[in-house]
């Protein structure tokens, strides 16, 4: 309440410079407080606010993230699979021509030693000497198809080495996106924590019309109060200081409200305080 309407409403506290002084001067103090604490809330319901984007902007990230690596995923385990049905497929092509090789060397060694029994006895049969030629060169056909597919099979299981190293790396990245996750988690159960405490201050608040309210009638009904002890004289306050210990917000309206510290509060500089002196006057 400004202090002219104090002074218009209780003009008893202005018949003097020192009460008004006094008066006056806890007005303004008590104004600043108020003001300070309102620019004091509108920081903090900012920094919520931020809190919150930036909470929104992370999950979406978050969200991202766990997609992207989930189709990576899939493509991996496809070609793994597509890789190792490959190198199943050559391994046994690679079998059958080690058999196939391990067969014509038998053959080879057999025309080998009738070669020799026949350069021996020197009377070589063309025919023979034709069949061995031919053989060996079978054999040499067989061996480069086996070179090359040996070779083809160490590229294969190259590549799937690179495949499982990229594996490895896609679950580094998920293992990171489960921490982010949870560290996300830990802050926003923290932001609730903050959320709901500040919650309970604004069901406890009051706004300051009704804390005005509230003063006025205290101050009137000790003014008012009839001293039956004394017939001559009444009491009246004659000075008041108040020490509001309070947070400021802003409702729904937009409406300045102060909350109460806790019940539980027992320090002296977490109190709100009172103080007030009375005189005299005669009855009328």
């Amino acid at each position: 309440m400004p202090f002219e309407d104090i002074i218009k409403k209780y003009p008893k506290l202005g018949e003097t410079p020192e009460v008004a002084d006094s008066v006056k001067k806890a007005t303004t103090e008590l104004q600043g407080e108020i003001n300070s604490l309102n620019s004091t809330i509108e920081s903090k319901n900012a920094y919520i606010e931020s809190l919150g984007n930036e909470k929104i902007e992370l999950k979406n990230q978050l969200a991202k993230l766990k997609n992207e690596y989930q189709k990576k995923e899939n493509q991996l385990k496809t070609a793994i699979s597509d890789k190792n049905s490959e190198i199943t497929t050559y391994k046994e092509q690679l079998n059958q021509a080690n058999q196939t090789i391990s067969r014509k060397d038998s053959e080879i060694k057999v025309l080998q030693n009738k070669n020799k029994e026949l350069a021996e006895s020197s009377n070589l049969d063309p025919e023979l000497i034709k069949d061995y030629e031919t053989q060996k060169l079978v054999n040499e056909t067989l061996k480069t198809e086996l070179t090359s597919k040996t070779q083809y099979l160490i590229d294969i299981q190259t590549q799937l080495n690179s495949t499982k190293v990229k594996l490895k790396e896609a679950e580094q990245q998920t293992q990171n996106l489960q921490d982010l996750y949870l560290k996300e988690q830990e802050e926003n159960n923290t932001n609730k924590q903050k959320l709901e405490t500040i919650n309970q201050k604004l069901n406890s608040a009051f706004s300051a019309t009704q804390l005005a309210d509230y003063l006025t009638h205290t101050i009137d009904s000790f003014n008012t109060q009839v001293n039956v002890s004394d017939t001559s004289v009444n009491y009246v306050i004659n000075d008041m200081d108040v020490e509001l210990k309070a947070s400021v917000a802003k409702n729904e309206l937009n409406q300045m409200i102060l909350s109460a510290p806790s019940i539980a509060a027992t320090e002296e500089n977490a109190l709100s305080s009172i103080k007030f002196s009375v005189r005299a006057v005669p009855k009328v």
